[in-house]
């Protein structure tokens, strides 16, 4: 019977203790086999799976060492993310480094299935000296996705419609055991035996409150679309040559692994391994895509295992406690041109999202995103020179100027402005949505309108046109910056301390140089307002409210050839501004690349140049103003 099955699981799982991580937005669960005065082998399971994936396999493994389970967020017993926030594959990579630091161990020792075999893939070549051994069941590498723009739209229509659901208090579908047994079977195009689902479903299902005799999946649907890794192919031979340790990967011959992707991308990352790392293994082994994941029992003289002996482990040292974010105050300013303006927010799950409204409220506005790590002042002198005919909203952007942070331990993403925009165009009930972005939101601009192509009915771009593309041997080493970034930032914000402060002069001077001047002395005084607060230990000097952690910002990075799908299936009308005086961030191949297929696909794009730094819309908005009022009043109605 159901009882009788999901009893003999949990008989099984008394062998090991229960382990609770804390992390800022709940826990992380997990189970300890073996001995606890050595450091484990840390198990990472696969994408909707749970910890269950191991029951089987664990205790075939030699019983010197320990083996510590975990289930991802959302998963199994762990926390789900809070509401309004997707799944990223790239927070999952941060958690295996969290969990590396809470438990102070200098070496980690990997043994994972399907997705957390690609996650340790990609970890590894992150942090290669963190990293002892790794051995990967039946995933290797990041798949390269050719429909890349497509897969972006279903994930964030699909995680913006199951965190609408999750905020409905409603118990899901609900079935028999026998049933949900049987779904899991198919659900898994039969890789998971119906003899060996009960060790899955039993940290999987919950029991109905409305029908006593059946259950329910208790997993975060927004699961369905967690964002996965979105790295090229040459990225991945990058990171292939920087994994020099002991590396095994088992493959089942039955999987369908083999039809995520080209074979010859496996194939090409498999022989650079083969050539790059002499202790480098590779096994076959009969059988589905959880042979070899636990679900069915493994074979112990069978299977290779190169374990080395692990050595020390410290005491569990918990995560820091949540501390209260910054909450930003009115600092000193220049006036601005006179035009009506007022206080927009927005609702989002975590807080909300703070603006600035020119112009009537009762007509849809055109929306104005900033640049990385400045705010809604970014536009104080420009749209005062704009037709007066418009309104106009800029935003602050999530964890910059007067909006809230995102939770802790949670990386900002270009995806979440993304869905900070629909979530914007749904509360105000806009069919459509017209926006000005600059610098980093220009990108974002980019995307969105190739995501949505009938949901934006205008784009205007200053500065930067498209994601960059990056060279494959630096893809890693920027990875490895921005986590380390975010790490010494989220920690600073979970002890709440003050960060450093300065007089206003100091703090002025600070902005022109950190732009690199291309914000000038005069225009500091417009992003400062929003982005400074009086120091409760000093008040005559002030500190940055915005949130640190924005310097371990997740860009997004595409290769060229997706970057020329998406600006294909652009269909609104597109103007784009470069600055003169402005850098490229990548070889201006690719950016008059795309200009020349917006050019042949696009008969509404425009492309213009304007003398001046970075932020010369900032600056020197006059020169924007004539380009501007005529392609606003050519294509959009007040």
């Amino acid at each position: 019977t159901d009882g009788e099955a999901i009893k003999d699981v949990r008989e099984n799982s008394k062998k090991a203790t229960k382990v609770r991580i804390e992390v800022p937005w709940g826990h992380i669960a997990g189970k300890w086999w073996g001995p606890k005065d050595a450091r484990p082998i840390l198990c990472l399971h696969g994408w909707q799976d749970n910890i269950g994936t191991f029951d089987t396999l664990i205790p075939l493994l030699p019983q010197e060492f320990g083996y510590l389970a975990i289930d991802f967020p959302g998963h199994g017993f762990s926390s789900p993310y809070p509401p309004g926030m997707s799944y990223s594959a790239y927070d999952y990579i941060w958690l295996i480094y969290r969990i590396q630091e809470i438990y102070e161990w200098k070496k980690v020792s990997i043994l994972a299935h399907s997705l957390g075999a690609i996650l340790s893939f990609v970890y590894s070549g992150l942090f290669p000296e963190k990293v002892e051994f790794v051995i990967a069941m039946d995933a290797l590498k990041p798949k390269i996705m050719p429909d890349i723009v497509d897969y972006i739209k279903t994930m964030l229509t699909g995680v913006a419609l199951e965190d609408e659901r999750n905020l409905i208090p409603k118990e899901p579908p609900s079935y028999n055991f026998d049933a949900l047994v049987d779904r899991l079977y198919i659900g898994t195009y039969k890789s998971i035996s119906k003899d060996y689902g009960p060790y899955i479903l039993s940290r999987n299902v919950r029991k109905s409150t409305k029908y006593p005799d059946k259950y329910y999946f208790n997993r975060d649907g927004r699961l369905k679309y967690l964002m996965h890794l979105l790295i090229s192919q040459e990225s991945c031979l990058i990171l292939a040559r920087r994994i020099d340790f002991p590396y095994m990967y088992i493959r089942a011959d039955q999987s369908i692994v083999k039809f995520w992707e080209e074979e010859k991308y496996l194939l090409e990352v498999i022989e650079e391994m083969k050539k790059c790392n002499p202790h480098f293994v590779m096994h076959q082994v009969p059988g589905r895509h959880h042979a070899i994941g636990g679900i069915w029992p493994a074979d112990k003289e069978g299977t290779e295992i190169e374990v080395w002996r692990a050595v020390g482990v410290k005491n569990i040292a918990l995560a820091r406690r949540m501390a209260t974010s910054v909450e930003p105050q009115t600092a000193l300013t220049n006036g601005v041109p006179e035009r009506e303006v007022e206080e927009f927010t927005f609702n989002v799950p975590w807080g909300n999202v703070a603006g600035k409204w020119w112009g009537p409220r009762n007509t849809r506005p055109i929306v104005c995103i900033h640049g990385w790590q400045d705010n809604a002042g970014s536009f104080d002198t420009l749209i005062p020179q704009l037709p007066t005919e418009y309104s106009y909203l800029a935003l602050d952007l999530p964890g910059h100027g007067y909006s809230s942070r995102l939770p802790h331990g949670i990386f900002y993403s270009w995806l979440d402005i993304s869905l900070c925009l629909r979530l914007l165009a749904d509360q105000e009930k806009w069919d459509k949505i017209s926006l000005l972005g600059h610098s980093m939101s220009s990108l974002i601009g980019f995307s969105y309108s190739s995501t949505f192509p009938d949901k934006v009915d205008l784009m205007i771009g200053i500065d930067a046109l498209k994601p960059h593309v990056r060279p494959a041997e630096k893809y890693a080493p920027m990875i490895e910056r921005g986590f380390e970034a975010f790490l010494k930032a989220n920690q600073q914000n979970e002890e709440g301390s003050e960060p450093p402060s300065y007089t206003y002069d100091d703090i002025l001077e600070r902005l022109h140089k950190g732009t690199n001047g291309s914000v000038t002395k005069e225009a500091c005084p417009y992003l400062l307002k929003r982005a400074i607060a009086k120091s409760k230990d000093d008040p005559e000097k002030y500190f940055y409210t915005r949130d640190n952690r924005l310097k371990g910002f997740n860009f997004v990075t595409l290769s060229q050839e997706i970057a020329i799908e998406m600006t294909k299936r652009i269909k609104c009308p597109y103007m784009f501004v470069k600055c003169t005086n402005s850098v490229y961030y990548e070889d201006k191949k690719y950016v008059d690349e795309i200009i020349e297929v917006f050019r042949e696909n696009n008969p509404n794009f425009e492309y213009h140049t304007i003398q001046g730094k970075h932020h010369a819309h900032l600056n020197e908005p006059h020169k924007f103003t004539d380009i501007l009022t005529a392609f606003i009043r050519k294509h959009r109605k007040p």
